[in-house]
Order: structure tokens, then sequence, then C-alpha cells
């Protein structure tokens, strides 16, 4: 029996994993990725019992070496290992480790993979990497926050074009996922979780 793999990217309070663990059943395996300390410390007194649970304080980008992280105050809110970031301007920085998204999703056992990521930036760094490979095959949903533009990070504005333009060829659809107090009253993340465990492999031989 294979497992479904989450793969929650900037998570920051775990919200939507943690909807996800309350209701799925247990082959499902939840990677979490927060490059903040601070936050990192909460998630794992969060999740600390659940064996479901991976934790890594480190940023999905492109590369296995550290970067430069720029942490807003007060909180970190917006945190980004872009410079030009709008939150970035005049905010802290700090060295953080950072995966490969090619060489970890390469790694991971059989099973399907949902890539759920609001990384504030580091999606256009590991995007190409999955998209231009056969890796894309493995990921059967897909929901990825975009932080491009000119109130986000401008120098993205073309990369995140030729990422939607590599998106439509492959057939692939972005399914919002990100949301706020309004709409998770709404019941829109729930539709969303329900959305997930539709890709939940099957219990039965």
């Amino acid at each position: 029996m294979s497992d479904l793999h989450f793969l929650d990217v900037g998570v920051w309070k775990g919200r939507t994993t943690g909807f996800l663990l309350e209701q799925a059943p247990t082959n499902i395996q939840a990677y979490l990725f927060e490059p903040d300390p601070r936050r990192m410390e909460s998630l794992e007194q969060r999740f600390k019992n659940d064996s479901r649970v991976s934790f890594y304080e480190a940023a999905l980008t492109d590369t296995n070496e550290p970067g430069v992280f720029y942490v807003p105050a007060p909180g970190g809110e917006g945190s980004s290992l872009y410079a030009d970031k709008k939150t970035s301007v005049g905010a802290d920085t700090t060295l953080v480790d950072c995966i490969n998204a090619f060489d970890f999703i390469s790694n991971l056992p059989p099973g399907p993979i949902v890539l759920y990521s609001n990384c504030e930036g580091g999606e256009f760094n590991f995007m190409p990497l999955l998209l231009n490979s056969d890796l894309h095959k493995r990921i059967v949903l897909w929901s990825i926050a975009f932080h491009h533009g000119d109130r986000k990070i401008p120098s993205m504005k073309p990369a995140y074009w030729e990422i939607e333009k590599r998106m439509n060829e492959l057939g692939i659809e972005n399914v919002p996922g990100h949301f706020g107090k309004g709409d998770i009253k709404a019941g829109k993340l729930e539709k969303f979780i329900k959305k997930v465990l539709e890709h939940v492999p099957s219990t039965h031989p």
C-alpha cells in the first residue's frame, strides 16, 4: 500500500496541513517546509504526536546551498528569499538552509504527490525544475500561490508567464488552496481538502 505525499511549502502556522490530517486516513505523509525557526518550533509542538509529519526547517528551492532570507518585522510574515519582494525592503536578513526540490521529490517513496505551496517566491526557483522533468507526472494536484507582479515580486513577472505557459502545455491545473478566514467560513478550505483526499490511495488490496 502506498501513501499520498503532501508537501506543504511555506507552512507558516500549518492550518491547511492540520485540517487535512484531522480528516485523512493513515496512509498519508505530510512534509512541512518552513525556514523560519520560530515558526518551525511552533509547528513541531503542534504536530509532535503525529507520526505522519516530517519537518524541514528549510526553503524548498533549486539548490542545496544556504540562501539569504529576508524577514520583515514584526512577526516575519511574508519572509522571502527575494530581495525585491515588497516585504523584503528594510527587512532583517538571515541565512537559511535550502533543499533542492528535484532531489527531494526524486527520493520520495512510491505514491501520488500533492504540492501545496505558499512560499513567497520560492516557487519561481523550483517550478521550472519540476515542469521540465518527468517529475511533474508524479504530482496529482498542484496548488501554487504565485508571488509576481508590482505588489509582490516585480522581477518575477516574466518567470510567471513562462511557468503558466508550461503548465498549460502540460495540461496542469493550478487549484486554489490558500484561503483567508472568510473563505474558510464559506467552506472553501473544506472543498480543497476533499480534492486532496480524492488522491489518497485505496487501502484495499
